[in-house]
């Protein structure tokens, strides 16, 4: 794990050498460098691989991949806020905002919006836009509105 890591934080920002097009779950062939899904991933799996450490006595190490953990959080919440909607990616030039199914609604999965009024935002795009989504799409859609305590639309 701690390889791949390391390969991955040499090639930032996302999707530049062999991790082109690894950036996010939307199957739209956007041309996204760095996706807030795939953040809300990376985000998880630090967490996750610093409790691992944790559980076998390492705690410089759960110190360490926890600190990476909490600079992705606090990296999304100070740049892919614009004000009155979260950005659910970037180019190599500019942020990426609207809706783009799975790289907008896994966002929400990976709890990197924490609850409250701009997170319900974003879940009323979701909701205004996913009509039209396949049912894979579609799938994920109950467990993001449960996590955000919205029962009836999930």
């Amino acid at each position: 794990m701690t390889v791949i890591f390391s390969i991955m934080e040499s090639q930032m920002p996302w999707g530049q050498g062999d991790w082109e097009n690894t950036a996010t779950y939307n199957e739209g062939g956007e041309k996204i460098k760095e996706a807030a899904d795939g953040i809300g991933m990376q985000y998880h799996a630090f967490r996750f691989f610093a409790e691992i450490l944790k559980s076998r006595g390492d705690m410089a190490g759960y110190e360490k991949w926890m600190a990476k953990a909490n600079n992705i959080l606090k990296m999304f919440s100070t740049d892919f806020w614009e004000g009155t909607t979260y950005y659910r990616g970037r180019s190599t030039t500019d942020f990426v905002a609207g809706y783009g199914k799975e790289s907008s609604f896994l966002m929400l999965k990976t709890l990197l919006p924490e609850p409250g009024e701009s997170a319900e935002k974003y879940l009323d795009l979701v909701w205004d836009n996913c009509a039209n989504d396949n049912i894979e799409a579609k799938s994920y859609l109950p467990d993001v509105f449960f996590l955000y305590g919205q029962k009836e639309r999930g």
